[in-house]
């Protein structure tokens, strides 16, 4: 009994307010089960969390919310899947608009196309190049995440593929008689977003164990084939990762390119010979 007047004095005192009374009159009339819940809320959160809350249950917002869902549901079945992956996609590319600005301004001023000259000009790597009719390619790898955005992710951690060099030849595979493609150089060019630093990479195939019949240049026919095991173990033991411009060009143009002097074969030979008379 005595809870009962407590309670009655509290809606008592809560509908002296008009706008209480208006709210809590409006969930009555359309929820009364919440009516009690409601009358507490305001009491001791105030009517504008009570009303804030009770949208959920308010017809006519609830109206709202469905018609809005359902007009969304039409929306997404005439847009169709690939459309709205489209809108997706613009949407996260404004969304990192300077981050992918910033990106592409490194790669307008690459380094590779220079590299790749520079390369070319190499008299001992170039003429290595030339007799295995290799071509070289410059891919831009930052296109891959442009047109599918929502695989990147756009940290400021992340280490970002820009472009990549290749030197590309074509031998002839006997067991599959079919001409396949070999990446006798490979050079990847990375932008750190956050420290905004470019970075490298290396790998190379000169020689290949499997198939060292079939792409060796004119200029090693000659050459002893554990010379050519032995050099070729030494330039794969230069792949590397994470290298400065200048580790770069230490590996491709003194390392790369004293291993293919025609004098290191000399040395070898030399090399064998005294080992084999104990000179």
């Amino acid at each position: 009994m005595k809870m009962k007047i407590i309670l009655e004095y509290k809606v008592f005192d809560l509908l002296k307010n008009s706008e209480n009374e208006i709210f809590l009159d409006k969930v009555k009339k359309e929820n009364p089960d919440l009516y009690i819940q409601f009358l507490n809320i305001v009491g001791n959160k105030g009517l504008d969390v009570a009303k804030q809350k009770y949208n959920f249950y308010d017809p006519e917002v609830k109206k709202e919310r469905e018609k809005k869902e359902k007009e969304e549901k039409l929306r997404k079945k005439r847009l169709g899947v690939k459309k709205l992956r489209e809108l997706a996609d613009e949407e996260l590319l404004l969304k990192h608009k300077d981050i992918i600005e910033e990106i592409e301004t490194k790669l307008f001023f690459s380094y590779l196309p220079q590299l790749a000259s520079k390369i070319e000009k190499d008299p001992r790597i170039s003429k290595y190049l030339k007799h295995l009719k290799a071509k070289r390619v410059i891919k831009n790898d930052f296109k891959n995440f442009i047109k599918s955005p929502k695989n990147f992710k756009f940290d400021r951690r992340v280490l970002v593929n820009l472009d990549t060099l290749y030197f590309i030849t074509r031998y002839y595979n006997r067991s599959e008689d079919k001409y396949d493609n070999v990446s006798i150089i490979k050079i990847g060019q990375y932008y750190v977003l956050d420290t905004k630093e470019l970075k490298y990479s290396v790998n190379f195939k000169l020689y290949d164990h499997e198939n060292n019949s079939y792409f060796i240049p004119k200029i090693d026919k000659e050459k002893d084939r554990q010379f050519l095991s032995d050099r070729n173990t030494y330039i794969r033991s230069l792949d590397q990762t994470n290298l400065s411009k200048e580790e770069l060009n230490d590996i491709v143009f003194n390392k790369l390119s004293n291993a293919l002097d025609e004098n290191s074969y000399m040395e070898w030979e030399i090399k064998q010979m005294s080992n084999k008379f104990n000179i």
